[in-house]
């Protein structure tokens, strides 16, 4: 079975996991705990609400139901994606919802995973 590597961007973390894992999956690894905060698994709370770094192609298509929920929390960019409803096919990296703000992958400078319209 092919494993692919999810890298956590702020935590230099890195996970190897299966073809088809949940990014959620990593609570089960070593150091995996806490690293992406999730409720429900279903796509229905928002709470592992990530933004993909590099290797969005990777990742499974973004189903309308992912992209409606985004936005309708609030996000904007086609980056951010719900990490209980997409699965791995190669190397990704991400930022979870508590290190967005303190890196993006063009400039290194400042970003925020906030909803547009919310002020911090």
């Amino acid at each position: 079975m092919a494993c692919h590597k999810l890298s956590i961007a702020c935590r230099e973390l890195e996970f190897l996991l299966p073809e088809k894992a949940r990014m959620t999956d990593i609570e089960y690894e070593p150091d995996g705990q806490g690293v992406i905060p999730f409720g429900c698994r279903s796509g229905a709370c928002g709470t592992c609400v990530i933004k993909v770094l590099a290797g969005a192609e990777q990742l499974d298509a973004m189903g309308n139901d992912e992209k409606d929920f985004i936005e309708m929390l609030g996000y904007c960019s086609a980056s951010h994606r719900l990490a209980c409803q997409t699965r791995l096919h190669g190397a990704v990296t991400i930022a979870a919802a508590e290190q967005a703000s303190l890196y993006t992958p063009s400039s290194q400078t400042p970003c925020s995973l906030e909803p547009k319209g919310v002020k911090p």
